[in-house]
This record gives structure tokens, C-alpha cells and sequence, in this order.
């Protein structure tokens, strides 16, 4: 993470101390936009709630392939 050289002490504190949470949430969404699912496919809420959630189970399934190694 860049950041610029007028970051005040107090920033750079709350950055390290935010950046391992965030971390853990913004990764599945890096794959998912990996893999391809950065459009809605279907029409209808429903649907698109379905498929989210399929995406979301293989993420966790490949999440847990890899803690078992």
C-alpha cells in the first residue's frame, strides 16, 4: 500500500492496525473479481442472491482446502 509521504503519524498507526481486518475481508472479493463473477448474470434478484452465495461457498471451499494442508 502506497502511501503518500504527507501521511501524519496517527494515519500510519491506524492503518497498520486496520490493515490485517481488512485483509481478511477484501480477499474474497479479489478472487471474485479473479474468477470472473464482476457482472450480474441473470435477471431477478433471486437469482443473482443464489449465485452470489455458490460463489461465496466456493471461496469458503477453497478456504478451508487450503487450512487443511
Amino acid at each position: 500500500m502506497y502511501l503518500s509521504p504527507s501521511t501524519a503519524p496517527w494515519q500510519k498507526k491506524f492503518n497498520k492496525l486496520v490493515s490485517k481486518i481488512r485483509a481478511r475481508f477484501e480477499h474474497p472479493f479479489a478472487w471474485m473479481s479473479e474468477v470472473d463473477f464482476t457482472r450480474i448474470r441473470y435477471r431477478g434478484l433471486e437469482r443473482n442472491r443464489v449465485d452470489y452465495a455458490l460463489v461465496l461457498t466456493a471461496w469458503n471451499v477453497r478456504r478451508a482446502v487450503t487450512l487443511l494442508r
